[in-house]
C-alpha cells in the first residue's frame, strides 16, 4: 500500500514539474511575441505613412494629368 502512495507522489511531481516547464516555454513565446509586436512599426510601414504616400502620388498625378490636358498638339 505504501509503495503505491510513493508511486503516487512521484507522479504527481513529475505532472507537475512538466507542467511548468510548459507554462513557461507558453510565457517565453508570448514574450517574444510581445517584442515582435512592438517592433513591428520600425519594420512596416504604418497605415499613416501610406495614406500620405498615395496622397503625394495622386498630387503628382493630378500634375501630370494637367499638363497634358494643357497641351497644344493634342488630337
Amino acid at each position: 500500500m505504501d509503495n503505491w502512495q510513493v508511486l503516487f507522489n512521484v507522479a504527481i511531481g513529475l505532472a507537475g514539474v512538466f507542467g511548468g516547464w510548459i507554462l513557461k516555454s507558453i510565457s517565453r513565446s508570448i514574450e517574444r511575441l510581445d517584442d515582435d509586436v512592438r517592433k513591428m512599426p520600425l519594420t512596416y510601414v504604418t497605415q499613416s505613412t501610406y495614406q500620405r504616400d498615395i496622397d503625394e502620388v495622386k498630387q503628382m498625378l493630378g500634375k501630370i494629368f494637367d499638363k497634358l490636358d494643357g497641351k497644344q498638339d493634342k488630337a
